[in-house]
């Protein structure tokens, strides 16, 4: 996978998230790697429901301005991930930012559905069983769980 790749050049270290001189280094020779690199790092410290590695990891995610165009294959799960953590981390930091990231990730998914819906249907149902969920729709949101 890309983060044991990088791991393997020897220019990040194993922690949730890399000090300044490896993020340094990692950056000037492959910003795209990078920027999975984070997002990477991000979705690790979200399942360890970590908030402080999970807000350091998505803020040089979105620090990082590049087109994604050359990782197609990875943009509809990496869309499903940032809508999942943007959402978590909506509910406990209560940041409209967030909120917003989560919803654009949803509106996303909701596109790839409508082409891929064997792949991605049940991805939008469940960022949209988020949505009802930070919003307190909880009836809504037990359904779209449900449904996903």
């Amino acid at each position: 996978n890309m983060v044991e790749k990088l791991f393997e050049m020897g220019d990040v270290n194993r922690t949730p998230v890399s000090d300044g001189l490896h993020e340094d280094i990692l950056r000037i020779k492959n910003p795209f790697s990078a920027k999975m690199f984070h997002i990477s790092n991000a979705m690790i410290a979200f399942m360890n429901r970590d908030i402080d590695n999970t807000l350091t990891s998505m803020e040089k995610y979105f620090d990082f301005d590049l087109e994604m165009w050359i990782l197609l294959n990875f943009i509809a799960a990496i869309r499903f991930f940032i809508g999942l953590i943007s959402f978590w981390v909506y509910r406990r930091t209560n940041d409209r930012k967030w909120y917003e990231r989560g919803s654009q990730s949803k509106e996303a998914m909701r596109k790839w559905a409508e082409s891929s819906k064997w792949n991605c249907l049940q991805k939008f149902i469940l960022l949209e069983a988020e949505d009802h969920f930070c919003n307190k729709r909880y009836e809504r949101a037990k359904e779209s769980y449900d449904d996903a």
